[in-house]
Formats: structure tokens, C-alpha cells, sequence
């Protein structure tokens, strides 16, 4: 959570100037972040794409720190099942569709992306008190 935070900043408000293979390749580090933070925060795969196979047992999702019966409380949207199923034809696999993830209307890491990641984070802190001592570093960033 901290590394998407911080490289949500640094797309934000650069510290410097990147050339464009440096700018794609954090693009693309945060469509990674994106997508494997949603399916943590939804438990899996289930709510973000249907079809999709329960989590593994070794897969780290929501519902293993919080306290028992204690949901998040927040439903992916369309739009952000939508920005899933993007992050995840970008990364999965080389596709024919490849290019038209790379060059979406919306960059990765843009505002709503930035604003869907951090509400799921709040929310995750304001459930359980542990997650400050489970994820200082994400505590501080926040």
C-alpha cells in the first residue's frame, strides 16, 4: 500500500523529469499496484470480474485482517471493475489488445485511481486499530 501511495504522489507532482520509458514503466507499476490491491480489498477476484476462481489460500485478501465479520464496506464500481479488467490484460499476458490499455483515456494513476486505492485504505485503518502496527509505513504515508 505504501509503494502505490508514494507512486501516486510521484505521478502527481514528479520530483523530477523522466524520460517516456520511465514515465510508461510507472504507469504501469501503478496498474499493477491498482489491480492487486483491488483484488486484496475485495477478497479476490469474485466482485471485480464474476467468473473469476476464488483466492488461493497463500493470496493475502481483506478479510484476514480485519476483525471477524467486519466488512470494508466498499463496492467496486463500474468504472473500477473496468480499470481492473484494464490493469489486468495490461499485465497478464502480451494481447492484440495490449496497446489500447497503454492508451487509455485515463492514465494510470490519475485521480480517481489515486481516490479509489486510498478510500479502500481509510477504510481499511479505520476498521481495525492493528493496521497502523500491520502496515507502519503505510500509516505514516497516509
Amino acid at each position: 500500500m505504501t509503494d502505490v501511495l508514494l507512486l501516486g504522489r510521484e505521478i502527481e507532482h514528479p520530483s523530477r523529469e523522466y524520460p517516456d520509458h520511465v514515465w510508461r514503466a510507472m504507469r504501469l507499476a501503478y496498474a499493477m499496484h491498482y489491480r492487486t490491491l483491488l483484488e486484496f480489498f475485495h477478497n479476490g477476484r469474485g466482485k471485480l470480474q464474476p467468473s473469476a476462481p476464488p483466492p488461493r489460500k497463500r493470496d493475502m485478501i481483506v478479510a484476514d485482517v480485519l476483525p471477524p465479520g467486519v466488512p470494508l464496506g466498499i463496492e467496486p464500481t463500474t468504472a473500477e471493475k473496468k480499470r481492473f479488467r484494464a490493469a489486468d490484460k495490461l499485465a497478464a499476458h502480451l494481447s492484440r489488445e495490449r496497446t489500447q490499455y497503454h492508451a487509455a483515456k485515463q492514465e494510470w494513476g490519475c485521480l480517481s485511481d489515486r481516490r479509489a486505492l486510498r478510500r479502500r485504505i481509510n477504510a481499511l485503518f479505520g476498521a481495525t486499530p492493528q493496521a497502523h502496527s500491520w502496515f507502519p509505513t503505510t500509516a505514516r504515508e497516509l
